[in-house]
């Protein structure tokens, strides 16, 4: 009986190197990160200017961060009974 051994034409072309999980996390965590901290200045402005373009930008940064599983009034309503 033969052994089965693998030749140069069974072999599979180099495939690209997949970047490690980590770093494909650690950038999403960043732009999480950037996300939020604007998401924070704008509601800041928000909160004292009232205008129409600063909540449009509001639900706009809210789109962006559901678009990672964040939903950020859900995360307001949650911190809000707690203080109660």
């Amino acid at each position: 009986m033969s052994r089965l051994t693998s030749s140069s034409n069974n072999r599979t072309k180099h495939l690209p190197p997949i970047p490690p999980l980590a770093q494909s996390v650690d950038r999403r965590v960043s732009e999480v990160r950037e996300l939020i901290c604007e998401r924070r200045r704008v509601a800041l402005v928000y909160r004292r200017s009232q205008s129409d373009v600063d909540r449009s930008h509001l639900e706009h940064m809210d789109r962006a961060l559901a678009s990672y599983n964040i939903d950020i009034p859900g995360i307001q309503r949650c911190v809000a009974l707690r203080k109660v």
